[in-house]
């Protein structure tokens, strides 16, 4: 009896010790996931045209994701506007340090005919690793209610955990982006103004 309680035990144990070190991996990967995706996202492009005025974002991430919003966040409005997918870019600008970082790494070229523009049953997009989208809204809007201006940006991004769950995170704009939104919409002002 006592050799088959100390089988029992050792495989309890066993078991748990395997449930932590699983636990502990997808803890640390989303962390690392999650950083990673706060810190490059939170650079969020800017583009503007006869289409409209709207936010480019970029996946440098090694895992696919799916953007289930892009909000536009106003003067006005604590909501935003939320901004409809239009295309995947078509050039995949990469810093000077990253550019270094992945010589002999090739990227996919953004618009090739392995990116479509499509979207999931509920309207999420999903972005491929290193790859990017734009979401706009139409000029006729701005014109519309001239009072309202951008300041900032927010996407609502779902990525698979380690387990395979879904995790959701909110990414803001940096101040560097946001800053961007607020001078690029006074160039788009002019634009459509001519």
């Amino acid at each position: 009896m006592n050799e088959f309680t100390n089988s029992v035990v050792s495989g309890l144990v066993t078991a748990i010790v395997w449930a932590m070190l699983i636990w502990l991996i997808n803890l640390g990967r989303n962390l690392i996931v999650t950083h990673s995706l706060h810190k490059n996202m939170s650079r969020i492009g800017v583009s503007y045209g006869n289409d409209g005025f709207g936010v480019s974002l970029k996946n440098e991430t090694k895992i696919p994701i799916l953007i289930r919003d892009v909000t536009l966040l106003t003067n006005k409005s604590e909501e935003g506007i939320a901004l409809p997918y239009v295309e995947p870019t078509h050039e995949f600008m990469l810093t000077e340090k990253r550019t270094r970082q992945f010589q002999s790494f090739k990227f996919r070229t953004i618009g090739s005919p392995d990116m479509k523009k499509e979207t999931t049953a509920h309207g999420f997009v999903e972005l491929p690793p290193y790859t990017g989208g734009i979401w706009k809204i139409e000029p006729r809007f701005f014109l519309n209610n001239m009072d309202i201006r951008p300041i900032s940006a927010r996407a609502t991004v779902e990525y698979k955990t380690f387990l395979g769950n879904p995790k959701l995170i909110i990414v803001r704009s940096d101040e560097g982006s946001s800053q961007l939104i607020k001078d690029m919409f006074a160039d788009f002002l002019k634009y459509i103004a001519r």
